[in-house]
């Protein structure tokens, strides 16, 4: 081939080869002039730290379907009568009335977290972020202002801290008010009680979240002593020992700072109380038995059917969580130790009868594990905690009076 023949092809190569790289960098690449930009999703939001009000319809974009609004209309929120309120893990929560509005108060176990539930709306919001380690159980007073939490690396005696709650900012401070601390909540009143573990005996205790000062109420005369806190100052406050199946218990009655032993004894014996009820149970050969006292006798009633009273919502009326099925001489032993769990219904005692109000399973298709129960001051309705996942979940009460009048 001629050599200039051959130099003009290889030029001509060159120069199609680079045209065709031309193109490829600067053109293909070009959009039509109708192409949409990227609209922002929201699905990153759960990792706003800074922020609980950030959501879906803040994170970018004009697109309606991936807005996510909060009707504030309650008249538009109908929940179902017993629902699941949390999907987080809950060490304590109190209803309370804040700025002439009723909302729950919880608190999300390791973290210490606070959040808030509107109960108009079902609106959840996050009212503290400061972080408490290894927050195992919570109390909140009724007003809102002030919360206890105990921490430690299980459910036995551990440090108890006491804080103040600041509406208008998302940190709380808190300060060690005891440590060996096996029980403790807030009365009506708004004061704290809780008793700690000293070498000898469980020591009870008062302190006044006001003035910030601790009054000593009562001793146990002896150490492994469970204590039941009612909802009043001025109590009566009970104690028992530690229930075990083979070893026989008293009961003991706290009031006007004096320990009166009552006549409730048995084995496997355990105690749930109000100001005016005391519900006792006890080991009958096989079975667990439970007794009702009135604060005005000493005769109890004997109930046709037997309940756990850590499972039971005792105010001025009872209320019990359990299953259909009779309790064994040594269920509440191995429930407390948790080698058993129940999948309960919700029952209303009346004299010596107790009537199923629900079955939590059949109604929202999940076992529950009651535990926790407390009553709202305000709404009047039944809270308790799943103790499979300790979500919390209500039961509205207040709904069954309006049906029935």
């Amino acid at each position: 081939m001629n050599r200039n023949i051959f130099l003009i092809l290889s030029a001509v190569t060159v120069i199609i080869l680079l045209s065709i790289w031309v193109y490829l960098l600067f053109f293909s690449n070009t959009a039509p002039q109708t192409q949409q930009p990227v609209q922002g999703s929201g699905s990153y939001n759960e990792f706003d730290l800074g922020s609980d009000a950030a959501s879906p319809s803040n994170q970018g974009g004009d697109d309606s379907e991936q807005n996510t609004t909060i009707d504030d209309n309650p008249n538009n929120y109908d929940p179902e009568i017993l629902r699941q309120l949390t999907n987080r893990q809950v060490v304590g929560y109190n209803e309370v009335l804040y700025a002439s509005t009723t909302a729950l108060y919880f608190m999300e176990s390791g973290v210490g977290h606070i959040y808030s539930i509107n109960l108009q709306t079902g609106e959840e919001k996050r009212i503290s972020a400061t972080t408490i380690p290894d927050a195992r159980q919570a109390a909140f007073s009724s007003d809102g202002k002030y919360f206890a939490v105990k921490i430690g690396e299980d459910t036995g005696p551990n440090n108890v801290l006491f804080g103040k709650i600041n509406h208008g900012s998302t940190t709380v401070e808190t300060t060690e008010l005891a440590n060996s601390v096996t029980e403790f909540q807030f009365t009506k009143e708004g004061t704290l009680l809780y008793a700690n573990l000293t070498n000898t005996s469980v020591i009870g205790s008062e302190f006044d979240p006001i003035n910030e000062t601790a009054k000593v109420l009562f001793s146990t005369p002896f150490r492994e002593a469970s204590i039941v806190f009612t909802d009043s100052l001025s109590g009566p406050h009970y104690f028992y020992p530690k229930t075990s199946s083979l070893l026989e218990s008293f009961v003991y009655e706290i009031l006007d700072g004096k320990n009166t032993r009552l006549p409730a004894d048995g084995y496997a014996l355990s105690a749930a109380a109000s100001s005016n009820l005391l519900l006792v149970t006890k080991r009958n050969q096989a079975q667990l038995v439970s007794d009702l006292y009135q604060k005005e006798g000493v005769v109890p009633v004997r109930l046709t059917r037997s309940f756990i009273p850590e499972k039971c919502l005792v105010s001025t009326e009872l209320y019990c969580a359990g299953e259909k099925s009779d309790l064994n001489y040594n269920s509440t032993d191995e429930w407390l130790k948790g080698n058993i769990n129940f999948a309960d219904s919700l029952w209303s005692v009346r004299g010596d009868q107790a009537v199923e109000l629900i079955d939590i399973s059949a109604f929202s298709g999940r076992d529950v594990d009651v535990t926790n129960s407390s009553l709202g001051y305000e709404s009047g309705d039944w809270y308790f905690k799943n103790k499979l996942d300790n979500t919390l979940w209500i039961f509205e009460l207040s709904r069954l009076e309006e049906d029935s009048n």
